[in-house]
């Protein structure tokens, strides 16, 4: 009688314990759903600041750079052709010389918001390395190839030359003290080779970057639809 009591205490135990297990453990199981939740939430809004980021680049800083170098390569182009053919300069030619250099100023604020995160939030990797490459490579490789050759072209032989050829004339234009002897100018025909070579490279560079950032904005989109 009292071995069946004591079997029947025992089991009851047996039965609390696990009770108080399995509660510990869906306790447990839905406190990590939650915290799960919550950092997907932050890893979606992070994921949108950065796309948003990447977008306004595009829109501005790769715009209007490109479409000036392209401009610059066209003009020096062109300028190349005239000396060939001999004819007339047109007011054109102060586009070389004014606009020479230029600068790239991203936004990186999302970027760094992401770092003080911490990278390691955003779980798809084709994404996080993406969005490292733009930001800690191809952005720092575009700047220092702009500062060392735009720069130098511009302080070193552009402006240096316009100053010794040319004049500013009351519609604050520069025009060529002597076309002619412009036109046969070796170092004018230098000046037009560096523009051209250094403006297609900017191109270049800038559709290979745009090209990343649209895969890397598509992945996001893709991400972000994902419950």
């Amino acid at each position: 009688m009292g071995q069946n009591k004591t079997g029947k205490y025992l089991k009851y135990a047996i039965g609390e314990i696990l009770l108080v297990v399995i509660g510990i453990l869906i306790a447990l199981s839905i406190n990590n759903w939650n915290e799960g939740r919550k950092q997907r939430k932050e890893e979606i809004k992070v994921l949108k600041e950065v796309k948003s980021a990447l977008i306004y680049d595009l829109n501005n800083a790769f715009h209007s750079m490109k479409n000036r170098a392209i401009s610059r390569r066209d003009l020096a182009i062109g300028l190349l052709e005239t000396i060939k053919t001999g004819k007339e300069l047109n007011d054109s030619i102060n586009f070389i010389f004014i606009a020479g250099g230029e600068t790239f100023r991203p936004s990186y604020t999302a970027y760094k918001a992401l770092e003080s995160k911490g990278i390691d939030i955003i779980k798809n990797d084709s994404i996080k390395y993406g969005i490292i490459q733009i930001y800690d490579t191809d952005y720092v490789n575009l700047k220092l190839r702009l500062e060392k050759n735009s720069f130098a072209n511009l302080r070193d032989f552009n402006r240096p030359f316009l100053f010794d050829n040319f004049k500013l004339n009351e519609n604050e234009m520069y025009t060529p003290i002597a076309p002619k002897l412009l036109l046969e100018s070796e170092k004018f025909k230098i000046i037009l080779f560096k523009t051209k070579g250094s403006d297609q490279a900017t191109i270049y560079q800038l559709s290979d970057l745009e090209g990343k950032i649209k895969k890397v904005i598509s992945l996001i989109d893709n991400e972000i639809q994902i419950k």
